[in-house]
Formats: C-alpha cells, structure tokens, sequence
C-alpha cells in the first residue's frame, strides 16, 4: 500500500537483542557490557517507539528469545502497538553456523513455544521453518 505520491519500499528493522547480544554472541557477562543491553530496554526502544509513532511506521523487530523471556513487558509493548512483527534472532543470540543442528532445532523449537505463549505475530526464521518441519 503506497502512502500519497510515495513510489518505493522500505523494511525497517529493529534488532532488539538487550543484554543476549553481549552475554549470547560474545559471552561476555560483567556489569559494563550487559549495562549496555539494558540501555537498549531502557532508553532505546522507548525512542524508537516514538520515532516509529511520530512518523506512523511499522517495523519488524528480531528478538532473541531470551529478551522475550527476560523483558516480556517490552516484547508485549513492541506487539501491543499493532503494526509492528516480530522476528526469531535466536535463542541467545547465538550463530547457528557454531551449534549442532540438532541443538539449533532445539532452541528454535523452544523459542517458537515461547512466542506462542506471547501476544506478538512471529515472522518465522527459516531455521523455525526447518526445525518444526515433520524432518526436523
């Protein structure tokens, strides 16, 4: 749907990763990195939330599932708002090109259970698709 003489397409999207990016990708676990995940939830999604709001946009927003878990009132705020989709990042922002399948299968297919359990539209990861397959 094109909005007035706006002619091109845009997917804005937010990687929404909170502290799983500092403890999940780099396993780094002291106060200073994850303090920095804590601004994402603190300060950051709210501005994001208001630049979004200001100029009428959706975004879709990757989580890893582990911010879901441990930030559910913000994950249910971004789903809340109607316009916004969220996306599967992981289960600890992890790279599945270092885990075993069978492990990657396992954590999407928790990840998926939790996302059911939760008030938000999942845009499914590919490895979702694979891992909750009749094969996988």
């Amino acid at each position: 749907m094109w909005k007035g003489r706006y002619q091109c397409a845009v997917t804005l999207s937010v990687d929404f990763d909170a502290e799983s990016l500092w403890s999940g990708t780099f396993r780094l676990t002291t106060p200073s990195p994850l303090s920095r995940g804590d601004y994402d939830v603190r300060a950051a999604l709210p501005r994001i939330h208001a630049l979004l709001d200001k100029h009428d946009l959706p975004a879709t927003f990757m989580v890893p599932a582990q911010v879901a878990e441990e930030h559910p009132e913000a994950c249910a705020e971004i789903a809340g708002r109607g316009k916004h989709e969220v996306g599967y990042h992981g289960y600890y922002h992890e790279s599945v090109l270092e885990l075993p399948i069978e492990e990657a299968h396992r954590h999407a297919r928790r990840a998926l259970r939790l996302h059911r359990e939760r008030p938000q539209r999942l845009v499914r990861h590919p490895l979702i698709s694979s891992a909750c397959s009749p094969e996988g």
